[in-house]
């Protein structure tokens, strides 16, 4: 158990600023969008570019091209990726909920794998590069219950935004697409809050080495003020 007997991956040091607008939120959200999936998917090394995204999503492919090392698997995950932006856009004003957080695992996993998302996992998985054990399949409906319970009691959007990103992340709750829907509900929680978002732009070769050393520590105090050197508003968008 973390501070103050809350799970490891809570967080109470974080503060929130006054929420923005929220036509200021909706703005960030499309202006930020692209390079969102595109900072998203290049976690499974996805090598879609923002020109492939743009084509990809707005219908322009003839007149745009593709990157030629796309496969369809790739091409697949960047369309999956644009359902959740739009979801994302059309329900941010509503709390983050057991529901939500399993759409938002159904509509990022394209491919195969699909055909297992949006539940719960029902067997072990391991996570490569680290010697932590995600918990046993048999324990993760109290624990994604405890999850919810933990989250509320926490003060404050973005301490919620990061306790549901680590939290996600760590317990794997799912076959697939685990560090995507994590980093899609904590986007979905600081925009339900009026909160800037994590950067687009963060390095994420950084961001996995430190989400790796949570794992094995429990110590989330790394991971928290990396978040927060990488948060993200409207003034930091460029054309």
């Amino acid at each position: 158990m973390g501070m103050f007997g809350f799970p490891g991956y809570c967080t109470e040091s974080l503060e929130d600023l006054d929420p923005m607008d929220r036509g200021l939120t909706e703005i960030m959200i499309e202006k930020a969008a692209t390079r969102i999936m595109k900072s998203t998917l290049e976690m499974e090394n996805n090598p879609a570019t923002e020109s492939d995204i743009y084509a990809l999503t707005t219908g322009s492919v003839k007149t745009w091209g593709l990157s030629r090392d796309l496969s369809s698997q790739h091409i697949e995950e960047v369309l999956s990726m644009n359902k959740v932006m739009k979801f994302l856009q059309q329900n941010y004003s509503s709390p983050v909920t057991p529901e939500i957080v399993c759409l938002y695992n159904r509509m990022i996993v394209a491919g195969p794998k699909s055909v297992m998302s949006g539940e719960l996992r029902k067997t072990n998985v391991f996570i490569q590069g680290t010697s932590y054990v995600p918990p046993d399949f048999r324990d993760l409906d109290r624990k994604f219950d405890q999850m919810f319970e933990a989250v509320e009691q926490l003060s404050g959007s973005l301490n919620k935004a990061v306790s549901f990103l680590l939290a996600i992340s760590k317990s794997q709750f799912f076959m697939d697409g685990n560090k995507r829907t994590a980093r899609m509900v904590a986007l979905h929680q600081c925009c339900y809050g009026g909160q800037k978002i994590l950067s687009p732009l963060v390095d994420n070769q950084e961001y996995l080495k430190m989400l790796r050393d949570f794992y094995e520590s429990d110590n989330n105090s790394g991971f928290v003020e990396f978040f927060k050197a990488n948060l993200f508003s409207l003034d930091d968008i460029r054309p």
